[in-house]
């Protein structure tokens, strides 16, 4: 096996699907589970941008603005005067 891969595929009810292929420890040939924890990876990027485009279509936000705008608690880091 080339790489090694867990997927969960949930909704609002619970997980629809749950698998996990490969090696936690490929040295000791400790086979991944569901169980063990995993970071997301690269595709966390895809999903955030789709999210985005679908919120900005459906006019909930929009390109520009700030995005102080909708998390308030963010720190002024950076900020300028206009």
């Amino acid at each position: 096996m080339d790489f090694n891969r867990s997927v969960t595929i949930a909704n609002a009810k619970g997980v629809i699907y749950q698998n996990a292929l490969g090696f936690a420890d490929q040295n000791k040939k400790i086979k991944l589970t569901t169980d063990h924890l995993l970071s997301m990876g690269s595709i966390s990027k895809e999903f955030s941008t789709v999210a985005l485009i679908m919120l900005e279509k459906g006019g909930k936000v929009h390109g520009n603005d700030k995005v102080s705008i909708y998390l308030t608690n963010l720190p002024t880091w950076g900020k300028t005067s206009p």
